[in-house]
């Protein structure tokens, strides 16, 4: 994702034949010349890309600190206890980024 998304970023604005200053200090090469369905394919993987990482980290937060909530509080006491905890909150995670997944695949089609 570190590279996916100022890759595609830049990607767009090289097919929207918009020149890419980095913060305002030099303008960086274009990628490919003016092209439109180039444009709406990084477009859209660029949108792609933000959404994913948006819903990755929500869901990863979410489950984290249901595991350090349970910990804290001590409901999970023993090592043991703590394990499992660590398998739920991973399936909590895995689970509600599918749903997320899905559900903007259901929007974006």
């Amino acid at each position: 994702m570190l590279l996916w998304m100022p890759l595609t970023g830049w990607l767009y604005n090289s097919a929207s034949n918009f020149p890419l200053r980095w913060f305002g200090l030099f303008a960086v090469p274009a990628l490919s010349g003016r092209d439109q369905a180039l444009k709406e394919l990084a477009e859209s993987l660029h949108s792609w890309g933000f959404y994913l990482l948006g819903i990755l980290s929500a869901t990863f937060h979410l489950a984290n600190g249901i595991w350090s909530f349970s910990i804290v509080w001590g409901l999970t006491v023993g090592p043991r206890a703590q394990r499992r905890m660590m398998w739920v909150s991973a399936a909590v995670f895995v689970v509600l980024s599918l749903l997320g997944i899905g559900s903007i695949r259901a929007f974006r089609a």
